[in-house]
Formats: structure tokens, C-alpha cells, sequence
């Protein structure tokens, strides 16, 4: 079975739209940008002469980042302003385990 990407551009809207901040008198402008998402990211700051960029990071590092690359690094490096990166929590129902009491380390 074939994607049809309009569909798939809808679904992308959908879920950008239902994205919202929890102060709602904050003000949002939602982009549906394609294309390698740095590349869309550092053009769209420049377009729009952004003042600050804020990325989320998965905080991969070693063989996952070399093999999957990184997003916030790729803006890091290119964006014509200041970037703020964000280590994203663990959704609940992935985060590690707390250490059992042998496990803690104590000072």
C-alpha cells in the first residue's frame, strides 16, 4: 500500500495544530516545513530574522549519534542565532528504573 502524501501532510498539520503552549497568552505561529529538517530550521531562522532558536535533544551520544546524526547539532552548528538546546525527559513509560539501594552510591 502506497502513502499518499497529502494525507500524510494532513496528519502532519493535525498533530502540529494540536500542539499548545500551557499559557495560552502565549502567541503561535504554526510552519509545516518538508525537507531535512536543520536545512528547513536554519532557513526559516534566517528568513525570519530569529533572535533565538530552542531545539529539543534527544541526548544521544557514541554509535547512535553517529549512525542516526543529530538535528540540534546540525542547527548548532549553521543557525545565524543563538540556540538553546533542551534534553527531552523520558516519557514515564520509558524512563530508566530508579537503583535499587545496593545500586546508590553514596558520598
Amino acid at each position: 500500500m502506497l502513502l499518499d502524501p497529502i494525507m500524510i501532510e494532513e496528519e502532519l498539520r493535525e498533530r502540529l495544530h494540536a500542539l499548545r503552549p500551557a499559557d495560552s497568552a502565549v502567541a503561535v505561529e504554526y510552519r509545516l516545513c518538508l525537507g531535512n529538517a536543520a536545512a528547513e530550521i536554519v532557513a526559516l531562522a534566517k528568513d525570519e530574522k530569529c533572535d533565538l532558536i530552542v531545539i529539543g535533544t534527544h541526548g544521544r551520544s557514541g554509535v547512535g549519534r553517529l549512525l542516526l546524526g543529530s538535528v540540534a547539532e546540525a542547527v548548532l552548528r549553521r543557525a545565524p542565532c543563538p540556540v538553546l538546546t533542551l534534553k527531552m525527559p523520558f516519557p514515564a513509560d520509558v524512563a530508566p528504573a530508579a537503583p535499587s539501594p545496593a545500586e546508590r552510591v553514596h558520598a
